[in-house]
């Protein structure tokens, strides 16, 4: 058999492995519902109690009034909601429960719950990008940094825009690099290529997966505005302003101004959603300010949130981010 036969093969059994896995999970995650949907219904059975009944049927006689329509006896430990409308239906009724339940009697309850939340837990863990997964659990169990990029090292990273520089070259293709100057080399240049917005996005979703087996949080590629690579270094940028100042391109210049603008913003609010960084400085970054590059400073701002960016990003591949934050509110846009 040859040796592209032998992998395929291995990789068949990998793959069917997972699967029955995975189905194990699953039947496990069933039963254990079951178990918690059981609990909850004993539990709604021993805690709650009949409310008295004001009315008693009479059969044959429609309604008659009860003898409980007098004062009706406190009972230990159970609140009685205020009433409302009176109607003739039993079914009207609200519940009555138990209020001196203590957390220590529930301890059989708590541990159905336990062990439904570790089945859960397992299932989620378990993804196609089994090599993806590894990472991230080693990361955050702090047992092995070997396959953590160099980017992410937490030491030699002194300048942030530079480690942002290597994350954004590490990600996206050489073709979409192109025009991206170092910044050791060109620092305003590197900054005038970023202020578009439109590397700051890509760069973005990209990452999303290196830090998370369940990421969140993506930008809708739809929503991005794209930019002619050509036009991102400092010279074309000065260019374009000048002849848009001159009368002609007037309306141009005002388009690009509002698509650099957007693609700030969606970069900034993902930011604020998987990160909760909020880019307020100092300087603060402001993304119509960075859009317009004419006030003084611009690039300050632009520089101190690429940076930031870049720093959290790094500490979430390595694992000293808060691990909550992959079970965040929603994504922006559900990944494809």
């Amino acid at each position: 058999m040859s040796r592209s036969c032998s992998s395929g093969s291995n990789q068949g059994n990998q793959a069917a492995d997972e699967v029955d896995e995975r189905t194990i999970m699953l039947t496990a995650l069933r039963k254990k519902t079951l178990e918690v949907l059981e609990m909850l219904s004993e539990m709604e059975g021993r805690y709650r109690l009949r409310a008295p009944q004001r009315l008693l049927a009479d059969e044959g006689k429609g309604m008659v009034a009860s003898p409980l329509e007098t004062e009706a006896p406190t009972l230990p430990g159970v609140v009685i909601a205020s009433e409302g409308p009176t109607k003739n239906t039993a079914n009207d009724e609200k519940p009555i429960n138990r209020s001196n339940i203590t957390l220590p009697s529930l301890a059989a309850e708590q541990d159905v719950v336990r062990d439904w939340v570790e089945v859960a837990k397992r299932l989620l863990e378990q993804t196609p990008a089994v090599g993806a997964n590894r990472r991230w659990s080693e990361a955050r169990d702090g047992v092995s940094q070997q396959d953590v990029p160099e980017w992410a090292m937490k030491d030699g990273w002194e300048d942030s825009l530079s480690r942002a520089y290597a994350i954004i070259v590490a990600q996206l293709s050489d073709d979409q690099t192109a025009a991206l100057p170092d910044p050791s080399e060109d620092r305003a240049g590197s900054l005038d290529a970023l202020s578009n917005g439109y590397l700051l996005c890509l760069s973005y979703n990209a990452t999303l997966r290196l830090s998370s087996p369940h990421p969140f949080g993506f930008i809708s590629p739809s929503s991005i505005h794209p930019f002619p690579l050509s036009l991102s270094s400092s010279t074309e940028m000065y260019r374009t302003a000048s002849s848009a100042n001159d009368g002609g391109g007037r309306g141009e210049k005002i388009g690009q101004t509002f698509r650099r603008a957007e693609n700030l913003r969606l970069w900034a609010g993902a930011l604020k959603h998987r990160y909760n960084l909020a880019l307020v400085g100092p300087p603060p970054f402001d993304p119509k300010v960075v859009a317009a590059r004419r006030e003084e400073g611009w690039r300050d701002g632009l520089e101190q949130a690429v940076g930031e960016w870049a720093d959290i990003v790094a500490k979430e591949v390595r694992g000293e981010e808060a691990l909550t934050r992959e079970n965040g509110a929603g994504p922006l846009v559900e990944p494809s």
